[in-house]
């Protein structure tokens, strides 16, 4: 997980439980900027963790099956991430609108991030990988932030979703796949 700037790990706290309570091992940085290799950081530690008898984690974390998600500048470092090996699919919260790997691209009206739905739909002409979007309206409105902030202002909207991504492209789930492909999609009538 990396975190929007200025954010830390428990203003996602009800997205992260949420995730980790379907059996998704969590690591979010305990930083407020995630650029800087945080992420890549994590999963070091959650594979050196798993090899480490030492460790609650040895041999608990099946390393052949990584995601990454972020927020905002989080969602940028989720970006990079996903040209890490390691790293299987990704989630870009009001971040970005592709990614290397298979991604899930997830923003609002009144991004400050000047992600609008005409840029998702381009970014999915252009995309290089399989990829899902969903763009909010009906966001909360926050002032300045207004359309960034529903994952943590609103964490029901989004935690159905998040955990079905992570088990169709981790675990090959076909009702979770259902959720992103086809004319009736999960998402698709929402």
């Amino acid at each position: 997980w990396g975190n929007g700037t200025c954010a830390q790990p428990q203003g996602y706290g009800v997205l992260l439980h949420y995730v980790a309570s379907h059996g998704f091992f969590v690591i979010a940085a305990n930083s407020r900027y995630t650029m800087n290799g945080a992420m890549i950081t994590a999963l070091d530690y959650a594979f050196a963790a798993n090899e480490d008898p030492a460790s609650p984690y040895y041999q608990k974390i099946d390393t052949s099956k990584v995601g990454a998600m972020g927020h905002s500048q989080g969602g940028g470092a989720t970006i990079a991430a996903a040209s890490d090996p390691r790293v299987n699919s990704v989630i870009i919260w009001n971040g970005g609108g592709s990614a290397a790997k298979p991604f899930f691209a997830v923003a609002g009206d009144y991004d400050i991030g000047g992600v609008t739905a005409a840029s998702m739909a381009s970014a999915g002409n252009r995309a290089s990988q399989p990829g899902a979007w969903l763009f909010f309206h009906q966001v909360p409105q926050t002032g300045s932030v207004s359309g960034h902030l529903t994952l943590m202002l609103e964490p029901e909207r989004v935690t159905e979703f998040t955990v079905a991504w992570w088990e169709y492209q981790l675990n090959g789930d076909a009702t979770a796949r259902d959720f992103f492909v086809g004319d009736n999609c999960g998402l698709c009538n929402k």
